[in-house]
């Protein structure tokens, strides 16, 4: 009954009548790795899979602005926008694709809408053509 959306650096819930929401249960993680290939496991992670990381809590600094510090939550009872957790990631392991009908259903659906998109485009190239002659 809680829906839960995120931007780059934050993440929202909401909920439409009273209940027991523990709003330290719920953090963004922030994941860096200095591995491609661990960074290509987390883009293929979607909602609802098991993982299983290690790492270690980490602050940084992007190096085009080193100033600016993001720095890590060492504790789960705090709340807000400070209770990110950031960790450099050193392995990482899908257990469980949770959802995989659904997932597939998605992918499928944004195939069928692109390959909509280029046969309209394609008719409308036609019947644009056949009316300059």
């Amino acid at each position: 009954e809680v829906k839960y959306s995120s931007g780059d650096f934050t993440c929202y819930w909401s909920y439409s009548r009273p209940m027991n929401f523990h709003f330290n249960k719920i953090a963004n993680n922030h994941l860096l790795s200095d591995s491609e290939a661990i960074r290509e496991k987390i883009r293929h992670t979607k909602i609802g899979d098991q993982v299983h990381m290690k790492g270690m809590l980490v602050s940084y600094s992007p190096a085009s602005n080193p100033s600016w510090v993001r720095n890590t939550s060492t504790t789960r009872e705090d709340t807000g926008n400070h209770a990110c957790e950031v960790m450099f990631v050193e392995d990482f392991e899908i257990l469980h694709s949770s959802n995989t009908f659904v997932n597939f259903l998605y992918s499928l659906s944004k195939w069928l809408i692109l390959l909509a998109i280029i046969l309209k485009i394609a008719q409308m190239a036609g019947v644009k053509f056949l009316s300059r002659r």
